[in-house]
C-alpha cells in the first residue's frame, strides 16, 4: 500500500472519532500560548506538557530556529490570543551532527539540479549548532529582539530531554533577560535572490494595529514557581 492510500486509510478511522468532539475545537489557542519547537519525530509538545489539541498554536521548524517566517507566524498568533511564547529546544539535535557541506553533497546526489554552493552558504542559514541549551537561549534573544513581537509577551526557553523525557527551563521568561550575547540572524542570511514578498497593504495594517493594541492588552503573566 503506497503512502497516500494509508494516510487515506487512517483518515477514516480518525473521521469516526474526531466527529464526536470536533464541534468542542476552540478556533483560537485555550491556554494562550504558542510553542515553536524542532521537526525532531521524538517530540510530541502535546504529551511531553500534558496538554490537549486545542490548547497551544505549534509551530516547527529544523532547530527551532526564529526566522522571518517564523516571526510572522508568531505575529499573528498574538493577534489570535497568544499571551506567551515557549520555544522548546531538545537533546540529541541532528543540526548539531552535520555541516553544510554534508546537506549540499546529500541532496545533489539526491538529483537537486539549483547550485547549492551559491544558494546554501553557511551553517548559520541552515540553522546548524553545537549546542542544544544554547541554541534555545539564542533563539529567545532574537525573537526578543524582534520590534514586532510585543515586549511584555513572555518568551521562554526549555530542553527536553530525548532520554529521560525531562524538560529543563534554559530561559525564564518572567525574569528580565540578558541581552549581552546577541546575535542578529539577519546579517547571517545570504543573499538567495528570490522574488520579494510584500505583504497587502490592507492585511498589513490590521496586523500592526492589532500588535500594538495587544502590547497593552495583554494579560500580565503570573509568576513561574520552580
Amino acid at each position: 500500500m503506497s503512502l497516500l492510500k494509508k494516510l487515506l486509510s487512517g483518515n477514516e478511522s480518525f473521521r469516526n472519532t474526531y466527529l464526536k468532539y470536533a464541534s468542542k475545537l476552540p478556533s483560537t489557542p485555550r491556554k494562550e500560548f504558542a510553542i515553536l519547537t524542532c521537526t525532531d519525530t521524538r517530540l510530541n509538545p502535546i504529551r511531553i506538557f500534558h496538554i490537549n489539541v486545542g490548547d497551544a498554536e505549534i509551530l516547527r521548524n529544523a532547530g527551532n530556529q526564529i526566522t522571518d517566517d517564523t516571526i510572522r507566524s508568531l505575529s499573528t498568533a498574538i493577534t489570535n490570543g497568544v499571551n506567551e511564547i515557549v520555544i522548546l529546544g531538545h537533546t540529541d539535535c541532528s543540526l548539531t551532527k552535520v555541516s553544510a557541506q554534508q546537506v549540499i553533497r546529500t541532496l545533489r546526489n539526491l538529483g537537486a539540479t539549483l547550485n547549492l554552493t551559491s544558494f546554501i552558504t553557511s551553517n548559520e542559514w541552515l540553522g546548524m549548532f553545537s549546542d542544544e541549551e544554547i541554541n534555545v537561549r539564542d533563539q529567545v534573544v532574537k525573537l526578543r529582539s524582534s520590534p514586532i513581537i510585543p515586549t511584555n509577551v513572555p518568551i521562554h526557553g526549555l530542553l527536553f530531554n530525548v532520554t529521560t523525557g525531562t524538560v529543563k527551563i534554559v530561559v525564564n521568561g518572567y525574569k528580565p533577560l540578558e541581552m549581552g550575547k546577541q546575535i542578529s540572524f539577519q546579517s547571517k542570511m545570504p543573499s538567495l535572490n528570490m522574488p520579494h514578498m510584500e505583504m497587502p497593504d490592507i492585511f498589513a495594517s490590521s496586523l500592526l494595529s492589532s500588535l500594538k493594541s495587544k502590547s497593552i492588552m495583554i494579560k500580565k503573566p503570573k509568576e513561574l514557581k520552580e
